[in-house]
């Protein structure tokens, strides 16, 4: 738990008890010598992220990884535009890529914005266009792919993260792919909720 700094306090002025009422029960009470600052919750990722760890390992053992898996890499986002995302690291996890929070920020950004039909989004090297737009996820073509039959990437919203996994292929790879983010949004919201 985060714990807020004590603030100055005029050595001259008096402080006056005050008699504080909470309105609801999730409200705090303010600080204790008089300041109106409220101190910051803690992360949600911190209470209790092993589950989350070890729902992550099992999906991406199982549908991540060389050919034969849906797919080639993924990435698990700390994703949360009321939340201050100072408080948390931007990759929570990923799975055959090594990509940082600075080659993430520019997609996060994207996403934030809301443009999807009308920008391109960058992941790592290659560039893509959203071909497909649903209600917590989207689906995009990689449009500098040098493999023959092109790459893809689902982007799924899963409360306040998002699952970005990377396929190789066509249309059948992007249902193989769409079904594998579909079983560890499955599984990770049964936890959560």
């Amino acid at each position: 738990m985060l714990t807020c700094p004590k603030p100055r306090q005029n050595p001259t002025s008096r402080a006056r008890p005050r008699r504080r009422r909470l309105r609801y029960p999730h409200h705090r009470a303010p600080h204790p010598r008089g300041s109106s600052r409220r101190c910051a919750p803690a992360p949600p990722m911190a209470a209790d992220w092993s589950w989350g760890r070890r729902a992550w390992e099992k999906w991406a053992a199982k549908h991540v990884g060389p050919s034969g898996k849906p797919g080639q890499a993924a990435l698990l986002l700390n994703y949360d535009p009321s939340g201050p995302s100072r408080l948390l690291p931007v990759i929570a996890e990923q799975e055959r890529t090594q990509l940082s929070a600075l080659d993430m920020q520019p997609f996060l950004d994207f996403v934030k914005r809301g443009n999807l039909q009308t920008e391109f989004f960058s992941v790592g090297p290659n560039q893509y266009l959203v071909t497909s737009i649903h209600e917590n996820w989207f689906c995009a073509r990689c449009i500098n792919s040098t493999k023959s039959g092109g790459e893809g990437v689902i982007v799924m919203q899963i409360g306040a993260y998002l699952l970005v996994s990377m396929y190789d292929g066509s249309l059948a790879s992007a249902s193989q792919a769409m079904v594998a983010a579909d079983q560890f949004a499955i599984q990770f919201n049964r936890r959560s909720h």
